[in-house]
């Protein structure tokens, strides 16, 4: 479980207008860099579980 809303709401409204679409709701490019940067660490643990 990656922690993704925490880590967004603390950006607040500059966040809003920053990082998603125009409809609000979906992610646009820098949207997605950030959710993946979240994910990243998770990930990596992950496959070093595997390896």
């Amino acid at each position: 479980m990656v922690p993704l809303h925490a880590l967004t709401r603390r950006q607040g409204l500059w966040g809003m207008t920053t990082q998603f679409a125009g409809d609000l709701f979906h992610p646009n490019d820098r949207g997605y860099r950030i959710w993946a940067a979240a994910f990243r660490p998770a990930v990596d643990e992950r496959l070093a579980q595997l390896g």
